[in-house]
This record gives structure tokens, sequence and C-alpha cells, in this order.
């Protein structure tokens, strides 16, 4: 299975190394997370946005390609709370909402 890797940078400090991926290279785009090299855990769908406004299901018309990337990383939050960063409330906010990927980052199948 082909994947992206990254990290999640939070307040500075790397907190996660990341994996993105795409079912079966045009299906629904997926992340996990993993700790020190270990096999990945946890993990969830990926939507992407650029800008606030999803980028799948929306006409390449209406976005403005100008805008961020970002990405919403679904039950984040969840894994965050049962994992060795729980009791960080901050971090658990942090993780339902939208992050942005930095330069020079891609979504799966792009």
């Amino acid at each position: 299975m082909a994947y992206i890797e990254g990290d999640l940078i939070y307040k500075g400090k790397r907190i996660r190394q990341l994996l993105f991926g795409q079912y079966n290279g045009y299906g629904s785009l997926w992340w996990a997370h993993q700790e020190d090299g270990d096999k990945p855990v946890g993990g969830g769908r990926l939507v992407p946005f650029i800008g606030n406004q999803p980028s799948r299901g929306t006409k390449r018309s209406q976005i403005d390609e100008t805008k961020p990337m970002k990405a919403l990383l679904v039950d984040l939050g969840s894994d965050f709370h049962y994992s060795d960063l729980r009791g960080d409330f901050d971090l658990y906010t942090a993780g339902e909402g939208l992050w942005r990927l930095g330069e020079g980052c891609f979504f799966p199948g792009r």
C-alpha cells in the first residue's frame, strides 16, 4: 500500500508522524499515525479543504486555489484522548479542527 508521510506539528513541536493514503488510489482518503517507527495506529478519514471549502465534491470553479490547503482528520481528538497526550484539552480541541498543510505538502491522489 502506498502512502504519504508527514509530521504533525503542534505549538512548534512534532507530536506524531502521520500517514496519509487513498483506498485503491481513487477512493476515500485516510490518515493514521505512528509513534517512533511503530506500526500505524489509530486514524480515520481525511477530509481535504482549500481555504474553508471542502475540496472534494465542490466544483473547481468554486474553489479559490490561492487559499491554504487544510485537512480535517476525523477522530484525531479522540485518538489524542486515548494516548500518551491525554489531559491536554487544548490539543483535543485542535485535533477536532482544521490543520493547515505546510509549504510543499499535498493531499494523496493529487
